[in-house]
């Protein structure tokens, strides 16, 4: 099949409620404002939820998480058609929710920063979405050298000064999202694999030092948060799905 460089997604945001049963032509990605305190509803979360939510040293994060599950929940009662607190979830070595019953073939992957919730859901495919507000670390630069691979530091470090930034926050967000679809998170090495740098938005996985075969069988899409903000989708599979974007709202 060869490499596979993706535009950026500009799509439109619907706004949407939680009755969608998902499909294998199709991923629904949803976009949540964690500013809203209606997403949070007491009940839905279990007492192991609320203990990690109280680790939170600041009522913005424990906030952002409450609501961001809160949320999960409600988006998988609509997928699975059971109730939001009867949603059991096991975790991977690496930490990586998943549903304690996969055989019904609904996969989903949450990420946060700041007030946005990224959300995504597909039946019978791996996904991960990662989304990242920029500015929200000074030090971009000295994590770039660190992390990135040669041949994308190369092409980094040669774009314009005024672009770096929301290059290096779009690199991360795909690679970020790749990681968390295989299950393995950060520990894969994001020195093992290059992804498209592209200052238009362009995305893509070129190639995997560990799984050379990759190239062939995932996508990694670029998606349209919002301003000030970067995201990215990756999925496998040979067929494109249609990738379907909701704006998540709990009064619906």
């Amino acid at each position: 099949m060869g490499i596979k460089i993706s535009d950026s997604d500009s799509g439109q945001w619907q706004p949407g409620n939680t009755v969608i049963e998902p499909g294998a032509d199709f991923i629904d990605l949803w976009r949540v404002d964690l500013s809203d305190p209606d997403l949070e509803q007491q009940g839905i979360l279990t007492d192991d939820e609320y203990r990690r939510a109280d680790r939170f040293s600041f009522d913005a994060g424990r906030n952002n998480f409450v609501r961001s599950r809160c949320t999960l929940r409600r988006i998988l009662a609509g997928c699975l058609d059971r109730p939001a607190n009867k949603i059991e979830f096991r975790f991977n070595e690496h930490d990586k929710p998943e549903l304690a019953a996969p055989d019904v073939g609904v996969r989903f992957n949450l990420s946060h920063s700041a007030d946005t919730a990224l959300i995504g859901v597909g039946k019978d495919r791996r996904i991960g979405v990662d989304v990242n507000y920029m500015g929200r670390t000074s030090g971009w630069k000295a994590i770039a050298k660190r992390t990135f691979t040669v041949t994308e530091q190369a092409s980094f470090f040669a774009q314009p000064e005024e672009a770096q930034e929301e290059i290096f926050y779009r690199v991360w967000s795909q690679k970020e999202a790749y990681t968390k679809a295989i299950g393995d998170g950060f520990s894969y090495g994001f020195q093992n694999f290059t992804v498209v740098v592209d200052a238009g938005g362009g995305a893509g996985l070129l190639a995997d030092d560990k799984s050379p075969g990759s190239v062939d069988e995932w996508n990694i899409v670029s998606i349209d948060v919002g301003s000030n903000c970067v995201a990215a989708l990756a999925f496998d599979g040979a067929k494109t799905p249609e990738i379907r974007r909701w704006e998540f709202t709990p009064r619906c």
